[in-house]
């Protein structure tokens, strides 16, 4: 098919993996399912196809698009299926660290939530002022290690690479997602170093006022 058959062709929308594509329409079924593998990189027989919401039967690969509603004014979805034998295509090294990245992120999270979990308690509780400074101090300590884990983390996104493979969408689209979870880490990270800035500063006042009656 040359560049300026397909120009002229119409063209299905075809949404997959949260990327919308442009699939240049020719005559039968199996000519769809050859064209989507080229532009998707999924395998016609891991292909499933919805239009409107329905199944497409990909049965009989000479069957003409026309008959089956698909048309240039079509809009449609794939969806991967299993290989053969309920395996799945393998991921790539690439995608894998992005998901590695994702697991970070919700342990440095959790972290975060429990270092704000101490700080609290620390404010709240029983402690005298130089007892309390001493616990916000490593509560502070910890919150500095969250962050410095947060920009490595962003380090090691950036210098991940999606490519043109058949993950390049999947590693672009949670890639993107990450980097904007670990600035909202950060802004949180902020938020408490200024609580406990404030909570030392407070605490701080009580000693040198403690300090100035004796």
């Amino acid at each position: 098919m040359s560049n300026s058959d397909e120009t002229d062709r119409p063209k299905l929308t075809l949404l997959f993996n949260r990327s919308s594509y442009k699939i240049p329409l020719r005559t039968t079924l199996g000519d769809l399912q050859s064209d989507i593998e080229r532009a998707t990189q999924v395998p016609a027989q891991q292909q499933t196809i919805l239009l409107k919401g329905k199944r497409v039967s990909l049965a009989n690969k000479s069957a003409l698009l026309e008959a089956l509603g698909i048309t240039g004014k079509s809009k449609a979805m794939l969806i991967r299926r299993s290989m053969p034998g309920g395996s799945t295509a393998p991921v790539s090294p690439t995608l894998r660290s992005v998901r590695s990245c994702s697991a970070k992120l919700s342990k440095l999270s959790d972290d975060l939530r429990q270092a704000k979990r101490s700080m609290n308690k620390h404010v709240q509780g029983f402690l005298d002022a130089p007892k309390t400074l001493e616990a916000l101090g490593r509560d502070q300590k910890s919150v500095r290690v969250i962050e410095e884990e947060c920009m490595r983390l962003l380090e090691e996104l950036d210098g991940l690479s999606a490519g043109d493979g058949r993950d390049a969408d999947s590693i672009r689209s949670e890639r993107k997602g990450l980097v904007a979870r670990v600035q909202a880490l950060l802004r949180d990270v902020d938020h408490v170093n200024e609580d406990l800035q404030l909570f030392q500063r407070d605490k701080y006042g009580e000693i040198k006022a403690r300090r100035g009656k004796s």
